[in-house]
This record gives C-alpha cells, structure tokens and sequence, in this order.
C-alpha cells in the first residue's frame, strides 16, 4: 500500500503494475514462439497498464485479433467470446450498434448462460435501447443525454426495427430471472436491483403492445441459445 501512495504521489509506476507490464511483455514475446496460446492471449488482453501504471486498454482492432486468435483452438471460452464482443462493439458501433451480439451470445452460451455474462449481453442491449429511445424522443421531451448518443451514427439508430432491439432483450431478461430465481445469492443478481425496474419495463411494454409474443409467453426452455459456431474464426 505505502509503495502504490509513494509511486502516484510522484507520477511513478508501482511495483505491482511495473510486475504486470512485465509479465504483459514475456506473454508477447512468448507468442511469437506459441501465438495461439490462450493462456498468453488472456495475460495481454487482461493485464494491460498504461506507462505509469495506471489501468489501460487494448486498441480495439488489437484485442479483435488477439480474440480471434485465442478462439481458434479454445472456442468454448467464454471470455474470448466477451472479449471479442466488446472489440467489435467499438469497431462497428457506428454503423452496427448491435455488432457486440451475437459473439456475447456465444459467450453467454459457454458461461452456461451464466448470471453474470447475460447481465453483461443485458447492459449491452440496455445502452443501445436507451440510444433509441433518446434518439427517437419527440422534440418536446427529448432531452438527449450525448452519453447514450454520442456512440452511435444516429442514422445507424434509425434503421434498427424495435423487434431486433427489444425481442432479444426480453428473452434474456426472462432467463437473467430465472437463473436469480435458483442462485439469487450469485453477484449479479444483487448487482441488477440498480437497474431491474429499467429492465423489467421493457419487458412489460413489449407485452404490453404484443411486440415479442415468442419471448415473452414462450416456455423458458425454448429461450436457452445455441452457440453459433460459424463466428469462429480459421486460422
């Protein structure tokens, strides 16, 4: 603790980031020997430290390749799927707000449609919903918040069809419930009370204007997703 104060007093890294950058540069140059070790390709995409050790991120174009590359020979690991998913959400938002989805589908079928990565795909739907909503607000209530905006092509927002949007949303929310319904001690489900009235009036409004009938009235066996093993990549 004293070493990480002293260090950022003085614009310095600490020693525990100074061991991660380190660790970072031994997994690249092992990967030039091994460059589909998952192992490596995890230590790079997970442990990334800026030049004074502060916390810091892949370029997006980076960490969709390294993604691909951990994916090859390892593809039931949910966290390049996720990784790959958040890569291709900030390369194609501008002209596919969307584009994260169906590789963080992937991820959350071999989390085992795990609680914490269907909240995951669930804030990932919920940020696009919202950029829709504030977008397409008549101009007497809009009051565009450019958080939710500024992302996204605003006419990218505009060719979205709400079923696509909003359909998948309340699937997942259906099976989020339900996987807190039988392990409501897991994390995320205490995580979502943040956001679970958000979340459930969605799902109420599409009831509402019969909008998803399939998602919403359909058994929850019927919901569980398939991986779509066509989004891996060769080598």
């Amino acid at each position: 603790m004293f070493d990480i104060r002293f260090a950022r007093q003085n614009g310095w890294p600490d020693m525990h980031h100074i061991v991660l950058a380190r660790r970072v540069e031994w997994a690249r140059e092992q990967l030039r020997i091994d460059p589909y070790n998952h192992v490596l390709i995890d230590d790079v995409m997970k442990f990334v430290v800026g030049p004074h050790g502060e916390p810091a991120s892949l370029e997006p174009t980076e960490q969709r390749a390294l993604a691909r590359r951990a994916l090859v020979f390892n593809h039931y690991d949910p966290r390049a799927w996720l990784a790959l998913a958040f890569a291709e959400r900030e390369i194609a938002k501008e002209q596919d707000p969307l584009a994260f989805a169906p590789y963080m589908v992937n991820a959350v079928v071999f989390s085992n449609h795990g609680a914490t990565t269907l909240l995951t795909l669930l804030q990932e739907r919920f940020q696009v919903i919202e950029a829709r909503r504030r977008f397409e607000a008549p101009p007497s209530e809009s009051k565009i918040d450019p958080r939710f905006i500024a992302p996204y092509r605003q006419s990218a927002l505009g060719q979205l069809d709400d079923r696509k949007v909003i359909c998948p949303f309340v699937a997942e929310f259906r099976l989020f419930v339900e996987r807190c319904r039988k392990s409501p001690g897991e994390e995320p489900c205490r995580a979502i009370q943040y956001s679970f009235g958000e979340f459930h009036a969605i799902s109420e409004d599409a009831a509402r204007r019969n909008l998803c009938p399939l998602e919403s009235y359909s058994a929850l066996d019927d919901l569980y997703y398939t991986a779509d093993l066509s989004l891996l990549p060769t080598q």
